[in-house]
């Protein structure tokens, strides 16, 4: 029972090797692909944030309130442009 385990975690700890070494790699398609979706989810957090209603600082703290969410707007914004840059990086591979 031991050794499958010892099995399981050397494979394990083989494939999260090779997918870091790949993330690494500057010219990767899976580097190319995963930072479009984060980015693409780091977009829709941001977006997100500014409609909840619940905020770091809130929004009745006039000049605070309003640069917090001017902040995740550019945030959002920031991403966007990310993935959109990760997407011609990928089509021009």
């Amino acid at each position: 029972m031991v050794s499958i385990i010892n099995n399981i975690v050397m494979c394990g700890t083989l494939l999260i090797v090779a997918f870091l070494v790949l993330l690494a790699m500057p010219k990767s398609m899976l580097r190319c692909v995963l930072l479009e979706i984060l980015s693409w989810l780091g977009a829709g957090l941001a977006f997100l944030y500014v409609i909840c209603p619940i905020d770091i600082i809130p929004d009745v703290i006039p000049i605070a309130g309003w640069i917090d969410d001017a902040g995740a707007i550019v945030g959002g914004i920031a991403a966007i442009r990310t993935a959109f840059s990760a997407r011609r990086d990928r089509a021009n591979l």
